[in-house]
């Protein structure tokens, strides 16, 4: 807490859209079937994925906060695409992916408002607290449970590590486990993973359900380096997710949505120090979206076609 200070951000709104621009969702074209595995980005952790004729959300948080407390600086300087909730007016979201505790009340409340109907997939030790928030379809798991979607029987959800840990109050440090998911369905995979610092368990994870389709793979917070080490990644690691899964192609998430930590957010700094994801092979990608931007990944194979993207610099030499 002594070392926090303000992340790099243009603070002129003009400059931040130019560098991070938050599009309106293209409703027409994402609400059009797919045969592939389309992914919209909201923001943060939480994406619209749609394949296989289920539409999954994961990790909701619309809200300007990204913790429980509003004296804790988490500020959201990208705000959910504007036409969000039109959109979510007009489909219907069957299954929701939790991956630990970091949410917002709200914007759980509200979404189970407009899809009573909707399954909550929860870590051991949270379905009490969705119950209490109206979510009367909960399946609580622990790791490497295998559960059916109800709704869609030729679907399974299989909750699967993550090395984080998980908060709200003083006293329930660690309370509750903290995961990934890998959604396995009749034509389509696709692994989720959020907060979460690297490790072995990628590796597992791909063995037992790889390989995917579509991952979406967190990058930071990362700095300062010796505090976010065991809990977040950076551009390497998430490269190295992506390939310990044997994920074809990948979204990069969680970064550049709050103020979490010290690192630049400007694109031209991000610029300067990539480097990590030239090692992919050429058959792989792994893109950024826009907030607001869908991306349709179509027979294993992404319409930008190998996209690189600007991410993070190296940890340094003392991890």
């Amino acid at each position: 807490m002594v070392e926090r200070k303000m992340a790099t951000i243009p603070w002129k709104t003009a400059e931040l859209d130019r560098q991070l621009p938050v599009l309106e969702i293209d409703i027409e074209a994402v609400l059009q079937p797919t045969d592939g595995v389309r992914v919209t980005r909201i923001g943060h952790a939480t994406s619209l994925v749609q394949f296989d004729g289920i539409n999954l959300l994961t990790n909701p948080v619309f809200s300007n906060r990204a913790v429980p407390r509003p004296f804790m600086r988490s500020w959201r300087y990208r705000l959910v695409p504007p036409n969000l909730h039109e959109l979510l007016d007009k489909m219907k979201i069957h299954a929701v992916l939790i991956t630990h505790n970091h949410l917002n009340s709200n914007s759980v409340i509200g979404l189970n408002s407009r899809f009573p109907d909707a399954w909550w997939f929860v870590p051991k030790g949270l379905d009490c607290w969705f119950k209490e928030k109206g979510c009367k379809n909960t399946k609580e798991m622990t790791w490497w449970q295998e559960e059916e979607l109800p709704t869609h029987t030729n679907i399974k959800m299989a909750f699967t590590p993550a090395q984080h840990w998980c908060q709200r109050f003083l006293r329930d440090v660690n309370q509750v486990l903290v995961g990934s998911w890998a959604v396995i369905g009749p034509k389509h995979r696709f692994f989720f993973a959020a907060d979460t610092g690297y490790c072995d368990v990628f590796k597992t994870i791909g063995e037992e359900y790889g390989p995917f389709d579509v991952a979406t793979i967190p990058i930071g917070p990362y700095e300062p380096n010796w505090y976010e080490l065991p809990q977040h990644v950076i551009a390497e690691e998430a490269v190295n997710i992506h390939m310990d899964i044997r994920a074809k192609q990948s979204v990069a998430i969680l970064w550049r949505t709050f103020n979490l930590s010290n690192e630049a957010v400007a694109t031209s700094r991000c610029r300067r120090t990539c480097t990590w994801l030239a090692q992919l092979p050429r058959r792989d990608v792994f893109i950024e979206l826009k907030h607001g931007e869908h991306e349709n990944f179509h027979q294993c194979r992404s319409t930008r076609k190998g996209i690189r993207t600007s991410l993070s610099p190296a940890r340094d030499a003392n991890r």
